[in-house]
């Protein structure tokens, strides 16, 4: 999802804490002139971000800076917010604040539980672990045990083998963890800082978002916020520690020095002076971990804190905030890649079952148009039909009119017992009767109304053109067998009505050529009681034909029930037409809700083609990583049976070595008995030799004793001969011999041997 990614820079701020009790009497060597601008004492300034005054709450620095990292982690993207500064300089304050100031932590946790219960179709999962890093040893908070943690490379990410995750459902279970976190935190009194922070915290939030619109159990995107509390940096002359505190100020030292070189190197990324590129991530565990937060993919906030007094420290720390200011990030949005293309697949499907719907619902309301047309069509048809009905009763009141005149003048000449005409043979053919339908098999004669048939037929004619009016204004032979089926009643006494009028034209044409008859032969005066009966008989049927008309008309035209009809279908017409523009109005909003739909989906087309896009590529890369996975194998394979060859080898090395040590055994074993052996003669010939020895020693010890005794007695000799003498006298050891004295003779114990 390449447009979700943007080039952001790290945002720096800085927050100048207020005096403490120790720097009462120390000069204010920096000064916050306005929100981006901080100067020295040399008027030099230093421009950031945002700046924040000591008077400055920690709501303040949260609402204008921290809030939208928060709000971009909700979001999807990945959030790192860490404190830097000098040791006592407000960073745990900030971050974590106290028993009566919440810090960014609390105020984050606000926002995030606020999104939480806001919803809008999304369910959220929250999870939290808590690390330290205290002597280079990462060690999991959250937990009892102080094992140091290893940190590994996998997919790209940093990760914290063995590290205890926690789902939370509310802050104050939050507040619980990060009470118990603080308690197995290292901490120390230094000269600075009577608690002070001796390693890193970093607090890591999980987000997991789900749409609830997605039957799915994969989450839509996973995104992280960590929360960075750095141990203060501080030199050994000001901290005053020795022993275990001196060997944690070296280790922060390192570790921040890291970091140090880290940021210059990516601040400087692009220019001449960073010609190789490579980014020393790996020397300390901070930067491993921190490594998505510097140039990578998350948007990140640096919080310097500084004190007003200190001079070289919070130079250090303005210097480090400057060059990270340089540094930009990639922030992108965190796509769980199967969460999100099941999210489309379904989103699909959903918006094509809401386009054959709305379809079909298109269908249904041009059938309901349709229909209305045809109802109209209908009323119009009807309102003519009334017409021509109504004009049907004249006719028929006119033609009862005419045969009373008819019956009237008929009494004069047809009266019985009158000579006026001649009988006549009713078996000639040539006066044989019209046979009337209409009047089931009755005779007519209607010789007198000929001369009134002119009205009648203009009334008849008027009819057959109101009724082909009718028939013409439908141009659709559908239109016309609607109206037919209709007004059928209307259409049978139309036909009746021309039924009697033919019926009356033929008749007459049937009288006058009796007539002619009656004139011709002359015997016609005999059949005229005949004929005045069958007159009376064929008025009597005519009449009850006329009768039977009427009867007809008024049973096939219930005029009242279609003026009913027109009145309830034109009710139904208004209503209809109301229903129309309803359903006319709402075809247009589901016509613009297709448009959007179709809209929604091209976009969902077009997303699940780039996820089928990175999904082939990560595919691509599996295979690339597959073909050197299995590459890899093939080696290990090809070094186990290398190193499987070389310990055969060693395996008979070994038994021709244990052969060969059996034999050194065995002749070391004789070795020692023959050892053994020489020991047992040489005690014996020890034993010899002193024996032997202490004889001779017995033996010279006798002739030493008999050698002394004959010298004393030579001795003894002399000196008697020389007693007399006056000279002095030496012994053979030169020694002067006073002769007024005796000699002293020395004894000699005899030898032993021992």
């Amino acid at each position: 999802m390449e447009a979700d990614v943007v080039e952001d820079s790290i945002k720096v701020i800085v927050r100048m804490r207020p005096p403490i009790a120790r720097e009462s009497s120390a000069e204010i060597y920096w000064k916050v002139i306005d929100n981006n601008t901080i100067v020295d004492g040399d008027e030099k300034s230093y421009m950031f971000d945002q700046v924040y005054r000591d008077v400055d709450r920690t709501q303040d620095v949260y609402d204008k800076s921290a809030k939208d990292v928060v709000e971009s982690a909700m979001a999807g993207y990945n959030g790192t917010l860490f404190a830097y500064g000098q040791t006592a300089s407000g960073k745990t304050y900030t971050m974590f604040g106290t028993d009566n100031a919440e810090g960014i932590v609390q105020m984050a946790l606000d926002t995030i539980f606020a999104k939480i219960l806001e919803g809008n179709g999304k369910r959220y999962m929250l999870r939290i672990s808590c690390i330290e890093i205290y002597n280079e040893k990462v060690r999991d908070l959250l937990s009892d045990s102080v094992a140091d943690l290893p940190v590994k490379e996998f997919k790209e990410k940093t990760i914290v083998d063995g590290l205890r995750e926690e789902v939370i459902v509310c802050k104050d279970g939050v507040a619980m963890l990060i009470q118990r976190a603080f308690a197995n935190r290292v901490i120390g009194e230094t000269a600075l800082n009577e608690r002070s922070s001796r390693s890193h915290v970093i607090l890591r939030f999980v987000i997991e978002c789900y749409d609830d619109a997605v039957a799915s159990d994969s989450s839509s995107y996973i995104s992280f916020l960590n929360v960075v509390d750095l141990a203060g940096s501080e030199s050994a002359k000001q901290s005053g520690g020795d022993g275990d505190r001196l060997k944690e100020s070296g280790k922060i030292n390192t570790s921040l020095l890291a970091l140090q070189k880290v940021i210059n190197q990516l601040s400087e990324k692009g220019h001449n002076q960073f010609r190789n590129g490579h980014v020393n991530f790996r020397d300390s565990k901070l930067t491993r971990l921190l490594k998505s937060s510097l140039g990578g993919n998350a948007r990140t906030l640096i919080i310097c804190t500084a004190s007003p007094t200190e001079v070289t420290q919070t130079l250090q720390t303005l210097r480090f905030a400057a060059r990270a200011k340089k540094i930009k990030n990639k922030p992108r949005k965190n796509w769980n890649a199967e969460g999100m293309l099941t999210q489309y697949i379904q989103t699909i499907e959903r918006l094509k079952a809401e386009l054959e719907e709305n379809r079909k619902n298109e269908t249904v309301e041009l059938e309901l148009m349709n229909k209305n047309i045809e109802l109209s069509k209908e009323v119009e048809r009807l309102r003519k039909c009334i017409l021509s009905s109504r004009m049907l009763p004249q006719s028929t009141q006119k033609l009862s009119d005419r045969r009373a005149r008819r019956q009237t003048w008929g009494g004069n000449w047809a009266h019985p017992g009158t000579d006026m005409l001649l009988p006549y043979n009713n078996s000639d053919p040539r006066v044989q009767l019209y046979e009337n339908p209409v009047a089931e098999g009755s005779k007519v004669s209607a010789i007198d109304e000929v001369s009134e048939q002119p009205n009648a037929m203009a009334l008849y004619d008027t009819s057959v053109v109101a009724f082909t009016t009718l028939r013409l204004d439908g141009d659709e032979a559908d239109t016309a067998t609607d109206f037919q089926a209709s007004d059928q009643s209307s259409n049978q006494v139309s036909e009746t009505a021309s039924t009697v009028i033919k019926t009356a034209d033929d008749t007459e044409d049937q009288q006058s050529s009796m007539a002619n008859c009656v004139a011709q032969d002359g015997k016609l005066s005999t059949a005229n009681s005949s004929l005045a009966a069958q007159k009376m008989s064929e008025d009597e049927s005519l009449s009850r034909g006329e009768e039977d008309i009427e009867e007809d008309l008024t049973q096939s035209s219930p005029l009242n029930e279609l003026i009913e009809k027109v009145n309830g279908l034109e009710s139904l017409t208004v209503e209809l037409k109301a229903e129309n523009e309803h359903l006319k109005e709402k075809l247009r909003c589901k016509n613009r809700n297709i448009s959007w739909l179709e809209k929604q989906c091209d976009d969902a087309d077009s997303n699940e083609t780039e996820l089928r896009e990175q999904l082939y590529e990560m595919q691509k890369m599996n295979d690339k990583n597959l073909s050197v996975i299995t590459a890899l194998r093939n080696e290990i394979v090809q070094m186990k049976d290398s190193m499987r060859a070389s310990i055969d080898a060693n395996i008979e090395n070994k038994e021709n070595l244990f052969r060969l040590q059996n034999e050194i055994n065995k002749k070391e074993k004789e070795i020692r008995e023959m050892k053994g052996d020489i020991a047992l003669k040489d005690r014996k010939i020890s034993g010899l030799l002193l024996e032997l020895r202490r004889v001779t020693n017995k033996q010279e010890n006798i002739a030493e004793k008999a050698r002394f005794r004959e010298d004393d007695n030579n001795l003894f000799s002399k000196e008697m001969n020389y007693a007399n003498a006056p000279m002095k006298r030496t012994n053979r050891y030169a020694v002067e011999i006073d002769s007024s004295q005796s000699t002293p003779v020395k004894h000699y114990p005899e030898c032993k041997t021992q």
